[in-house]
């Protein structure tokens, strides 16, 4: 039994994500070496996760340091600049997030520790809906409007990729019948007839695979230039 319940972690998203990182933060105004670097701890410690959550998010960032190096020290950074070197590090197909638009809360702290222990990073994940979930492996962006993608699992079988496509095309067509019958203002009440899942603009996935519809439908693989229609 894994910690999330489940006899079958491969087919169960987790609750949440906990890592601790031995490393002091940087500032956003840092060096490039120095955010990088911090990225890239982070980055290693999440490198066994398996899931990339695509609803929103809750981020808690402790920062564990003595607390006399956060007065005396002019080199100690603030502590909501800290924020977004770290959250670089969760986005992105190594990552666990599609983009960090998806972080609807943020919470940092820090706390005293004692002057012998080297300072610590602890950093939570926790998704507001588990299940708003795909696995990392075979995930990819389709494309489903002009400027517009949803994750997706590249399907090794055909019929999986067609029924998917069929189900994104009727739902997004819906949406527009709605518009262009009641207009412009009608869009926020159309938008509850779109899929569960919601769509990323597609300037925010950069690095993931991006097919389009056609593409995706047909089985053109994941890293080859992709072609076709895409929905209205």
């Amino acid at each position: 039994m894994t910690p999330n319940g489940s006899d079958h972690p491969e087919f169960e998203p987790p609750p949440g994500l906990s890592v601790s990182i031995s490393a002091q933060p940087v500032s956003l105004q840092g060096s490039r070496s120095s955010r990088d670097r911090i990225t890239g701890l982070v980055a290693q410690a999440i490198a066994d996760f398996a899931w990339h959550w695509t609803g929103d998010v809750e981020i808690t960032i402790e920062w564990l340091g003595p607390e006399r190096s956060r007065y005396e020290r002019s080199d100690s950074p603030d502590l909501d600049n800290i924020i977004k070197p770290i959250l670089d590090a969760l986005k992105g197909p190594a990552g666990c997030l599609i983009d960090d638009c998806q972080v609807q809360s943020n919470r940092a702290s820090w706390i005293d520790s004692p002057r012998d222990e080297p300072p610590r990073i602890q950093l939570n994940v926790a998704p507001y809906d588990c299940h708003d979930a795909i696995a990392s492996e075979g995930l990819v962006m389709v494309r489903v409007a002009p400027t517009l993608c949803v994750p997706s699992t590249f399907y090794p079988e055909h019929r999986l990729r067609v029924v998917w496509s069929d189900r994104i095309v009727e739902a997004f067509g819906r949406v527009q019948s709605f518009i262009e019958e009641f207009g412009e203002d009608s869009r926020d009440v159309a938008e509850y007839l779109r899929p569960i899942q919601r769509p990323f603009a597609t300037a925010r996935v950069a690095g993931f695979d991006l097919l389009d519809l056609t593409a995706y439908r047909d089985g053109t693989p994941p890293g080859q230039p992709d072609g076709g229609e895409s929905p209205a």
